[in-house]
């Protein structure tokens, strides 16, 4: 199967959620397309796709069971992590589904640490820009999700754009542990990304041949 087929055939998979600062929700995967896995991908896309599952599926676990300890992802999951939020963008036009995650695993960091840092999604930015995901997801995107976007970008980006501001704002001044029991109660913003991020592996064999970014 060719590049553009794939391209082609990924665009009618319409599943990727919003994640909202307090989601309840479940991912509508209605309508998605099996794919059939041809061939061998490469070892190094496999790899950094099961440590960013593990990991995001560990942070939730902890997270539910009230279980909080710092955590920072390699550079090839969150290249990883990259490439999943422009493959989801471009699939449904917005998707904060990884922003909202990592925002989330800072929100725990920073706030066992008392201090604003956002280390993880300073290194997912770093890691989008560095691929120029950016310019690709002007490129790749639909005309029909502009308004949508665009709204996006207004209302819900700064959050996780200017992360040091809305950690700041959010940040526990007291007991963290009970603020982190409280948050993740009603947030299911891990959940959420680590079921994403199966989703894709169990119907996506490579999200840069669906984009299109390789043969």
């Amino acid at each position: 199967m060719n590049c553009k087929h794939w391209f082609f055939v990924a665009s009618t998979v319409l599943w990727c959620v919003t994640a909202r600062a307090v989601p309840e929700h479940n991912i509508d995967t209605e309508g998605t397309i099996e794919f059939e896995q041809e061939g061998p991908k490469a070892s190094g896309y496999l790899k950094a796709q099961d440590d960013a599952i593990s990991a995001l599926s560990s942070a939730a676990e902890s997270a539910a069971a009230a279980h909080f300890s710092p955590v920072h992802l390699s550079p090839q999951v969150m290249q990883h992590l990259a490439l999943a939020h422009l493959f989801c963008t471009v699939k449904q036009g917005t998707c904060a589904t990884v922003l909202e995650g990592l925002w989330s695993l800072d929100f725990i960091n920073d706030s066992l640490s008392k201090s604003v840092s956002c280390d993880n999604l300073k290194a997912f930015w770093l890691a989008y820009k560095g691929s120029s995901y950016g310019e690709q997801e002007k490129h790749l995107g639909k005309i029909g999700f502009a308004e949508t976007l665009s709204r996006f970008q207004a209302e819900q980006l700064p959050r996780y754009m200017d992360c040091s501001i809305s950690m700041a704002k959010n940040l526990p001044r007291d007991d963290a542990q009970k603020n982190l029991v409280e948050y993740f109660r009603a947030n299911k913003s891990l959940v959420n990304l680590a079921y994403l991020l199966k989703q894709i592996k169990d119907k996506v064999p490579d999200m840069r041949v669906a984009l299109g970014l390789q043969n």
